[in-house]
Order: C-alpha cells, then sequence, then structure tokens
C-alpha cells in the first residue's frame, strides 16, 4: 500500500510540472507570435521555371510555372516559421534570391506534411498561408487566407505591422492548434526546467541544514532522536551521534 501511494504521489508531481511545462509552452508561443516581425534575410523562394520532366497542368507552358504547379515562399526565423503556397499558370523569380528545391521548404507541420504537392495543388482554391510558433521546436500553428486580412483559422488574430524599411508584413496572431511532436518536447523540456528551478534551491536549503547539524525540514537543532523533536521529520544521523 505504502509503494502505491508513493507510486501515486510520484504521477501526480510529474503530471503536475508537465503541466506547468504546457503552460508555458503556450505563452512562449503567444509571445514568439506576438513580437516576430519577419526579416528580408529570413526570406526563401521555390520560384524558378520548370525543368523538363516536372508536373505541370496540361494548359499551362513549360517555362511559365514553377514546381508542380506551385510557388512554395516561406520566412524562417528563431522561434517562427510561415509557409505560404500559391496556385497559378506562373511564377515570378527574384533576381536576389537563391533558387531552392520545392521538397527543401516543404513543411514537417501543419496540414501541409507528408502530403504530395500535387495532391495540394489539385485541391488548392486560393493562396495558403500556415504560420508556426514555438521553441525549441515550433509547438503550435495556425492557417491563413491570404488576401483576407485578419481571417485566421485555429488562431486568434491581433492584427499586422509592417517590418521596419521593407514591404514584409507580418501577421501577429496566437496560435491555437499544436503540432503533436514540437508540443510534447516542448512541454517536457519546460517542465523539467520548472523542475529544475524549483528543486536546486530547496536541495541547497536542505544540504546547507544538515551540514549545520539542523532538521532538513525545520532547522530546528538535531539531537540523537531518529526524528526532529520539533516536527516530526524523519533524521539521517551521524555515525556515533546516537
Amino acid at each position: 500500500m505504502g509503494r502505491m501511494n508513493r507510486g501515486t504521489r510520484a504521477l501526480s508531481r510529474i503530471a503536475a510540472w508537465l503541466l506547468v511545462g504546457a503552460v508555458v509552452n503556450v505563452t512562449v508561443a503567444w509571445w514568439l507570435g506576438w513580437r516576430v516581425l519577419y526579416q528580408p534575410d529570413s526570406f526563401q523562394s521555390t520560384n524558378k521555371p520548370m525543368e523538363p520532366g516536372e508536373f505541370v497542368p496540361r494548359e499551362v507552358p513549360n517555362e511559365l510555372v514553377g514546381p508542380a504547379g506551385l510557388s512554395l515562399s516561406r520566412w524562417r526565423q528563431f522561434g517562427a516559421d510561415h509557409v505560404l503556397v500559391h496556385k497559378g499558370p506562373w511564377t515570378m523569380r527574384w533576381a536576389d534570391v537563391p533558387v531552392i528545391p520545392l521538397e527543401a521548404l516543404w513543411p514537417h507541420w501543419g496540414p501541409l506534411a507528408g502530403r504530395d504537392p500535387r495532391d495540394v495543388y489539385e485541391s488548392m482554391n486560393i493562396p495558403l498561408g500556415h504560420t508556426a510558433r514555438g521553441w525549441p521546436m515550433l509547438s503550435m500553428w495556425c492557417a491563413f487566407e491570404q488576401g483576407t486580412h485578419g481571417r485566421v483559422q485555429g488562431g486568434i488574430h491581433l492584427g499586422h505591422k509592417q517590418t521596419p524599411n521593407t514591404f514584409i508584413v507580418t501577421d501577429l496572431v496566437l496560435p491555437m492548434r499544436p503540432i503533436p511532436l514540437g508540443f510534447a518536447v516542448n512541454t517536457v523540456v519546460y517542465g523539467a526546467a520548472a523542475w529544475i528551478a524549483f528543486a536546486l534551491p530547496l536541495a541547497w536549503r536542505r544540504r546547507r541544514r544538515i551540514r549545520r547539524g539542523w532538521c532538513p525540514e525545520c532547522a530546528y537543532p538535531v539531537g540523537t532522536s531518529p526524528v526532529c523533536t520539533e516536527c516530526g521529520a524523519p533524521l539521517l544521523l551521524r555515525p556515533g551521534s546516537a
């Protein structure tokens, strides 16, 4: 019975610290959604002419479209990621942006993860925008309908802000949809960090009291009794003290 009680208490403590970690995880993701503004040097794009043999809609000439009939743009920064997928008969290549294969920029999170670009092309009706936040891993995301300012799916829109001296406008959002792996990892990391931050001072105080010959729980001077005569806590007596 005693072992079961100790096991139950241990599980309850672990669950409590994981809950703390989850709260911190969401707070960090939301803070990043509110504070991060996209910068020009974080921009990457797949805009380029088609290569022979790549998928292209029948009615569109090869030299006018991007990979799989899609143009993918992506901003990747500390704790933030934004993906925009365009479907169209042509794309415009930026002279100062290097060509990057579509597969290298395809996101591993959100609704596009694991999907074939051809399937995405066939099912798209409007440009798709997805944005994620979180650290050390992306943990929460939401979706945008591009061209409709403030319309967000799976998140709360706080407005938009332009990066100084650029044309780039960042939608400030609180993402609500979890990215399973990132959310789990961040929750464990933050929960462990919170436990360490709480446990280390207590362990240092306990060690300090024991070295001074005090009860580790209440700091009452220790005698020859195996328990503290003040609070009743069990004591580890030094050899020869009994």
